[in-house]
């Protein structure tokens, strides 16, 4: 993640960073970084859709969503759809659809 060509945050600013669908909040804690490597201070995380609510202390920083669901997941080798070759494992959403 890296801020596009001509963005700039003043030193010290205070951000939100928000999200569409919270899973893991691996992009959010990327996000932070970038915005915290370029002087920003993220003072807030809020998403609209929370898939994990059971995960705790994913961010430094508070953290408030619209809407959560529990979704149950699992490893592509331990996929019952797929063992059962009901469905093929695919890698859906902004890094993996084709």
């Amino acid at each position: 993640m890296q801020m596009r060509r001509g963005f700039s945050i003043p030193q010290g600013t205070k951000l939100l960073v928000v999200e569409d669908v919270i899973t893991t909040g691996g992009s959010v804690r990327e996000c932070m970084a970038v915005v915290r490597e370029h002087g920003g201070e993220p003072v807030k995380v809020l998403a609209v859709v929370d898939r994990a609510p059971d995960a705790e202390d994913r961010f430094d920083v508070p953290f408030a969503t619209a809407i959560s669901l529990s979704v149950e997941t699992h490893a592509a080798d331990d996929c019952p759809l797929c063992s059962e070759g009901i469905l093929p494992a695919i890698k859906p959403g902004s890094r993996g659809a084709a």
